[in-house]
């Protein structure tokens, strides 16, 4: 009851830059661009989770998530996200550790 499927053609921009952060989307299958206009920062596809940082603290969304191809998501909006991690602490614990990977892997770029 707190996921909607949400299914993409290639090419369809489901979060865009600057817009507020109601939401995360789990990837089911297929791959997503997140991108900064026409500069891509990462591909990400199934299982992969999008949107988790700024659903975290409330900021506007920090880049855009094209699907590449046919995509299947599920969309996770933010209070039911927040009573969610209450409940369950995997779910937060899982959370905290795609975002320790993210920065793990932004750190060995830039060395």
């Amino acid at each position: 009851d707190l996921l909607e499927e949400q299914r993409l053609n290639a090419g369809e921009t489901f979060i865009t830059k600057g817009d507020p952060a109601n939401c995360m989307y789990i990837i089911v299958n297929g791959e997503v661009s997140i991108h900064d206009g026409e500069r891509e920062l990462n591909q990400l596809g199934a299982r992969d989770i999008v949107g988790e940082m700024a659903i975290l603290d409330g900021t506007p969304r920090s880049a855009s998530v094209t699907s590449i191809g046919s995509t299947h998501l599920l969309k996770l909006d933010r209070a039911p996200f927040f009573e969610l991690i209450a409940d369950r602490a995997e779910v937060a614990q899982g959370i905290i550790r795609v975002l320790a990977r993210r920065l793990r892997n932004a750190q060995n770029m830039v060395r």
